[in-house]
């Protein structure tokens, strides 16, 4: 079964993508420029062929203002960003078993060469990421974990890499050796390529700049789980049209089976987009009378545009001593939001500690993760009892 989750308002944290992308920027060039250079020698290569073909297939470095301005016209560039990473990543595990040929350096210069275009465009994407997606504020604040992870790239390159090159030689030969080194620098970039997928985000798709199945991230843990991420909102307004968010929900209907859009708090553009295609609606609400004052204003809006059977009401962090201690009930919650109550969710420490570490509550807890299973169960139809808090 397919699921994905759009999320007109939240992006991602800077954090889970600027360290990632920079050492994926600083990986590449140092395995062309210097990496490459030990290697060879170590395989019998002369220095006279190793510093003139070296030379040449790090010009794209050089030469990249050439292609940077046609990148955008074919794609963008979070397209570019990730697409690189996996051409790289791709290209170095080429590398690894071309080392096995007879005459194997025509072929592994060929494919570094490779590695050198992919990997100098994806300096061009990456900036330019950079600059459109962070306020001028959030470039200063990340320009030091940018270098800081582009060094770190060049220290396991030359440090790391270099050294179990070194120590797997004398167990399983020079040549082995470095087709194992090659081969989990192609992993590893790979790997950070699937990772950084998310960068693309739904105005991508409605754009038609990537397919949609391009742009909903792949749940490392879960198959069949997808996270489709909302672009940047300059202040908070989205460029983005109800019919555009009626087309893409269209295709979404077709590609899976469920869609769960998280909508922003407020009752701004956010939830007029993420309630306006929707087949039904589920207000989160707590027990605090503030939080049921702003669920009966919610639902007094949606009253206009949905029946009472696609209504629906979950109370969250609920604390049964705290209930008792204020005379108050699950019912009055129920009696103030006025909609049928779809589930219950216990306060419990664990949901923030996962959250924090971006951990799947199921995996570390029972109790609120229960709550969130018999919710997702009646929503496709079973008959659950209410959990007792």
């Amino acid at each position: 079964m397919n699921h994905t989750k759009t999320e007109p308002s939240v992006r991602r944290s800077p954090l889970t993508w600027v360290p990632t992308v920079y050492f994926a920027m600083g990986l590449p060039f140092i395995i062309v420029n210097m990496v490459s250079t030990l290697m060879f020698r170590g395989l019998g290569i002369d220095d006279a062929r190793i510093a003139l073909w070296t030379s040449l297939i790090i010009l794209p470095w050089s030469l990249k203002p050439i292609w940077s301005p046609l990148m955008e016209m074919f794609r963008t560039k979070k397209f570019w960003v990730v697409t690189t990473q996996l051409v790289s990543g791709l290209a170095l595990a080429m590398v690894a078993l071309s080392l096995s040929l007879p005459n194997f350096f025509p072929y592994a210069i060929a494919l570094m060469a490779v590695v050198a275009f992919s990997g100098s465009t994806h300096d061009i994407a990456t900036d330019g990421v950079y600059i459109t997606e962070l306020s001028k504020t959030q470039q200063a604040q990340f320009i030091g974990w940018q270098g800081a992870f582009y060094n770190i790239a060049k220290v396991f390159a030359m440090g790391g890499l270099v050294y179990v090159a070194g120590a797997l030689k004398e167990r399983v030969g020079v040549v082995e050796a470095w087709m194992i080194v090659m081969a989990l620098c192609g992993a590893l970039l790979f790997l950070l390529g699937l990772t950084d997928k998310a960068l693309m985000d739904f105005s991508d798709v409605i754009a038609d700049r990537c397919s949609l199945s391009d742009a909903a991230a792949d749940h490392p843990k879960y198959p069949g789980l997808h996270l489709l991420t909302a672009p940047l909102s300059p202040g908070g307004q989205l460029d983005v049209t109800d019919e555009q968010m009626r087309q893409l929900l269209d295709q979404v209907r077709q590609e899976y089976d469920y869609c769960l859009i998280d909508a922003p708090a407020g009752l701004g553009q956010g939830f007029r987009l993420a309630t306006g295609c929707a087949d039904c609606v589920v207000v989160i609400t707590t027990t605090d009378a503030s939080a049921l004052r702003d669920a009966q204003h919610t639902v007094m809006l949606l009253d206009k545009r949905f029946t009472t059977e696609s209504l629906f009401l979950v109370v969250g962090r609920v604390q049964k001593k705290l209930l008792r201690a204020l005379h108050s009930t699950i019912d009055d919650a129920m009696d103030a939001a006025g909609l049928p109550l779809l589930g219950v969710v216990p306060e419990d420490g664990d949901v923030p500690y996962a959250l924090n570490r971006g951990i799947p509550l199921r995996d570390i807890n029972y109790y609120a993760a229960r709550a969130y299973e018999n919710i997702a169960r009646r929503i496709t139809g079973h008959q659950v009892p209410l959990m007792r808090i």
